[in-house]
């Protein structure tokens, strides 16, 4: 084998590491897009936030919104988010806001990230 030959075999075994580690990368960036859900579960939380009827309130650090089980008389949505939010330590980011669940799990609160 010629020097330019090993050199172009490093070349390709190189440009191909780089192919699957820019595959990995991407898969990463889509987990964190998706505030590290997935799939069928990502798509279900922003269903069900969207589905929520959210109230608008005022705080000592400014706006929030929130949503009760008893408001909601146990929704499915209530349901999907709770258990996302309890997957995740009782906070999550998804899209424009942050979300929080209540210290009893029977309120969920979110909040409009600042730019």
């Amino acid at each position: 084998m010629s020097e330019v030959e090993k050199l172009e075999a490093e070349v390709n075994a190189i440009l191909e590491g780089l192919s699957l580690t820019l595959s990995r990368v991407e898969e990463i960036r889509d987990t964190w897009k998706h505030g590290g859900r997935v799939g069928a579960e990502a798509v279900a939380v922003e269903r069900a936030i969207a589905g929520l009827p959210w109230e608008q309130r005022q705080g000592a650090k400014g706006p929030y919104e929130w949503v009760t089980k008893r408001q909601t008389q146990n929704s499915d949505n209530f349901r999907v988010l709770r258990g996302a939010l309890q997957d995740h330590e009782g906070r999550l980011s998804v899209g424009e806001h942050y979300y929080w669940l209540g210290s009893e799990g029977d309120a969920i609160f979110r909040r409009r990230k600042k730019r």
